[in-house]
């Protein structure tokens, strides 16, 4: 059958087991029923089949049964009402504007940190103030701080360009080239109708193509590499170490695609692959149709099924994702699947991984490479709390462009908080860790957004998929 999401016409299937998604109170939580004739997933099932039908009114009705509305209070929280005129400040702000720019002419530090720091903490919203404290810490010298402030600012208000703009100027400016292309390109990615995102996608090619010259300078990437390692370790074992480090240059300063291909053969010898087509056709399709509305179209994306009950994900650099059986097992639906993929993908699509990679103390430390693998590895290291929010913008994007339930990915880290409780919580968790708020955080995400989190859920297509996958075991 053909399914109509948003602007896109992909072809799907249709049908899911166990149940799917209540709020509880505040906080949500994944409700489950183990008869999939009744409760919300026979709800959820009629309400895609009218979706699918185009009769969305009708459709959303029923998605509201099971879907109940969500506070407002975590938009406040996590994305303030943003004020780019002093004059918009009540008396105190404005009194304290007016003093730490005083403090900052003046030279006087007393006279500036103390009021700009007021004013941040009781008008998070005004945006000129983080550039002021950024350019405050780097004129007293304490550069190594002056980037935190705008790393809040892009934190609180993502879709503002010029926070942007200075956030990739002072990355630049402390040399972290790789930073700012990731910068640069995250604005881009999640603002394309912006007037200036294609001029973001510039500075990010030209930040990336600069942190790939200067890393193959700095490493001496020449033709005569293997002469000049033996007249520096002397051969033997140190020799050895040498070229395992120099292959490893190479590699990052081949390219993400390159890097993503190699890494991926790794990956496939060291795992069972699921290669049941309608299994693998069904995760492919997903995957490509998220990634196709997430702005790396140079990538070769390819999407694999590990034979493997723990509830895990993973994608290496240019596009390569990896998932368990289990996971596709957990998710309550098509819609939670997506999320998470998308979520993956967008860890490659804003280069993630390479920047894991490359930030390594491995080329600092001569002869700790030793085989594709160990590289892959560090790709599931621990992401930061700004690299996870950055993929859940992006993914949660993908998700209500194409026309999927909004709340996918929101839903799916729900279930993953319910199953943290227990002793043994799921293995995705310990690369992606998800702290309380940042359910709130994506939900405050929709709604600022306006996305629709009553369209298609995919619960009976993602139930037949599952139906399958336990036969096959």
């Amino acid at each position: 059958m053909m399914k109509v999401l948003s602007k896109l016409i992909p072809v799907v299937s249709s049908s899911i087991c166990l149940a799917t998604l209540t709020l509880l109170t505040s906080q949500t939580t994944l409700a489950q029923t183990s008869n999939s004739s009744g409760g919300c997933f026979q709800t959820l099932a009629n309400a895609d089949r009218l979706y699918l039908d185009g009769e969305r009114t009708a459709a959303e009705q029923l998605y509201r049964q099971c879907k109940p509305s969500i506070s407002e209070q975590s938009l406040i929280t996590f994305f303030p009402e943003p004020i780019t005129n002093p004059t918009q400040l009540p008396p105190d702000g404005q009194v304290w504007w007016t003093e730490a720019q005083a403090g900052y002419e003046q030279n006087l530090e007393s006279k500036l940190f103390v009021p700009l720091n007021q004013l941040i903490e009781k008008y998070p919203g005004f945006v000129p103030a983080y550039n002021l404290l950024s350019q405050a810490l780097e004129k007293y010298d304490r550069s190594e701080e002056a980037l935190e402030p705008l790393e809040q600012a892009a934190t609180l208000f993502p879709f503002n360009a010029d926070i942007a703009k200075a956030r990739v100027m002072a990355l630049r400016e402390a040399g972290e080239r790789l930073e700012a292309s990731i910068a640069a390109r995250l604005f881009a990615i999640i603002n394309p109708d912006h007037p200036e995102a294609n001029e973001f996608k510039e500075m990010a090619e030209e930040d990336f193509k600069s942190f790939r010259r200067s890393t193959r300078r700095e490493f001496g990437i020449t033709g005569g590499i293997g002469a000049a390692l033996n007249l520096v370790f002397g051969g033997g074992n140190l020799l050895s170490r040498g070229l395992e480090t120099a292959q490893f240059v190479r590699l990052l300063t081949a390219g993400e695609e390159k890097m993503g291909s190699q890494l991926a053969e790794a990956q496939i010898e060291n795992h069972t692959l699921v290669e049941d087509p309608v299994i693998v056709d069904y995760v492919k399709k997903i995957g490509e149709d998220v990634a196709n509305l997430m702005g790396r179209d140079e990538f070769d994306y390819e999407f694999y099924v590990i034979q493997d009950n723990s509830l895990n994900a993973f994608a290496l650099p240019g596009g390569k994702v990896f998932v368990n059986t289990g996971a596709i097992l957990a998710a309550n639906s098509e819609a939670e699947l997506a999320g998470l993929m998308a979520h993956e993908v967008a860890h490659a699509v804003l280069s993630h991984g390479y920047q894991q990679i490359a930030r390594s103390n491995l080329l600092a430390t001569i002869g700790e490479v030793t085989s594709l693998g160990s590289i892959a590895n560090l790709v599931t290291l621990n992401f930061s709390r700004n690299q996870e929010r950055q993929a859940d913008i992006l993914a949660t994007r993908a998700l209500a462009g194409y026309g999927y339930a909004a709340d996918g990915l929101y839903n799916l880290f729900a279930t993953l908080n319910k199953q943290s409780s227990g002793s043994n919580p799921p293995e995705y968790l310990s690369t992606h860790p998800a702290p309380q708020n940042r359910l709130q955080y994506i939900q405050a995400l929709i709604q600022r957004n306006g996305y629709n989190r009553y369209s298609y859920e995919g619960v009976e297509e993602h139930a037949r998929i599952q139906r399958r996958l336990r036969e096959l075991r």
